[in-house]
């Protein structure tokens, strides 16, 4: 049992430094140096770290909306977001929907997809993802928070279904590396941690929400496969983007309805 704690933990330590920039007291003494096994042994603990995100997003959130309303307090978990990831995510937004909808040859898009540079169909992909989880979070009113605490859960959870079940872009050393560790039992595991809280705290609408940001998730993953043969880092973090847009919307029209 104490090794499985200890195990537990050190996973969860390694997710919170692979996803986020959040700090993890005495990493290097604890965890040792960031390695490619280390982020192979963070994939069950990847919600964890999601709902670690979403706490202090949460809290964030709360503040904000108390304070300056719920404008100010989208733009708040916005920013809070892409600092706390270091826009990780979103430079995959960007550089998917380049090479995506650019409209030449495989090989070509494959070496879009490996520039840095944005262009247009990065810019506008990027500015409608932030603009709906904007409107998104905006829409939840006072119950901003929730939509800030459950978003980067099921964003991660997207993240990791597309490492289980896509294959790894020909060349991405990083997702062969985590794909290697992806399994269905650490998947099974990471939505257990995922939907588990999210069910027994918000109820069973939970549910269709999860699926709803899985089906965005999902198909953006299957239009990425049939196009480029594979998913990057870069495709997977634009799946936790999309994930989190749905996840908003869904909870937008639940509270619309007076669901939640």
């Amino acid at each position: 049992m104490i090794r499985l704690i200890g195990a537990s933990a050190r996973a969860f330590g390694e997710a919170l430094r692979f996803l986020t920039a959040m700090p993890v007291p005495g990493a290097e003494r604890w965890l040792g140096p960031p390695s490619l096994d280390g982020l192979g042994r963070s994939l069950p603990a990847f919600t964890a770290a999601g709902w670690a995100l979403g706490g202090v997003s949460a809290g964030l959130a709360h503040a904000l909306w108390h304070g300056v309303g719920p404008t100010f307090a989208a733009v708040g978990v916005l920013a809070w977001w892409a600092a706390a990831t270091l826009g990780l995510h979103l430079d995959g937004v960007a550089d998917s929907a380049d090479a995506l909808f650019s409209g030449r040859p495989r090989a070509r898009k494959l070496e879009i997809l490996k520039d840095s540079r944005i262009g247009a169909m990065g810019a506008i992909a990027l500015v409608l993802v932030m603009l709906g989880q904007w409107s998104g979070l905006a829409a939840l009113g006072p119950k901003v928070w929730m939509g800030a605490l459950l978003a980067p859960v099921f964003g991660r959870l997207a993240n990791l279904w597309g490492l289980v079940h896509f294959p790894v872009l020909e060349g991405s050393n990083l997702g062969r590396a985590l794909k290697d560790r992806a399994t269905p039992r650490v998947l099974a595991i990471a939505a257990a941690v995922a939907l588990a809280p999210a069910l027994l705290v918000f109820g069973p609408h939970m549910l269709w929400i999860a699926a709803l940001a899985w089906l965005a998730a999902h198909a953006f993953a299957v239009r990425a496969n049939r196009s480029l043969g594979g998913l990057s880092g870069d495709l997977l973090g634009a799946m936790t983007e999309i994930a989190q847009l749905a996840t908003l919307v869904g909870l937008a029209a639940a509270v619309h309805h007076g669901l939640l």
